[in-house]
């Protein structure tokens, strides 16, 4: 897993990489900007691919093409950031508990629903069910899985 968090300003490539993080936290006084068009260029790193997925095409367009500063609590409205916390001490601390709390689960799901939520190959409702239940079966007959099970359900 990819946790960020964000104390300032994240332009160009550092917004950019926000996009491929799996969790994003960042402080009251953050922003993101991607002035690619503005410079001359390009959006780069997959942003152009990645970022129409929360946004929809229209909204990824107008942040790329004008490449206007987005206020973190704008981001967390948005989806690009999860949560927005008021200084960099809170930021540390609430980073801080959600990795801890990550770590307490279990690697290989928490590997394979990082897979899932990444795949975007199928498209398809029913090819993601069948992929799901192909891990989710492969998991149910893992021994670590199994004796977590059971230490969670209570039963030997």
């Amino acid at each position: 897993m990819v946790v960020a968090a964000v104390d300032g300003p994240a332009v160009g490539i550092g917004a950019t990489l926000l996009l491929h993080c799996d969790l994003v936290y960042a402080t009251e006084p953050s922003y993101l900007q991607f002035p690619f068009t503005s410079l001359g260029l390009v959006p780069e790193y997959g942003s152009s691919f990645v970022l129409p997925r929360p946004l929809g095409p229209q909204r990824a367009a107008e942040l790329l093409l004008f490449g206007d500063r987005v206020p973190a609590a704008e981001a967390h409205r948005l989806g690009l950031v999860n949560e927005v916390l008021p200084d960099a001490a809170a930021l540390e601390a609430r980073v801080a508990d959600r990795t801890a709390a990550l770590a307490a689960q279990p690697a290989s799901s928490l590997a394979l629903t990082r897979e899932l939520l990444r795949d975007t190959e199928d498209t398809s409702v029913r090819g993601r069910m069948d992929v799901e239940s192909q891990h989710f079966a492969k998991l149910l007959h893992d021994p670590a899985t199994v004796a977590n099970l059971r230490a969670k359900l209570g039963r030997r």
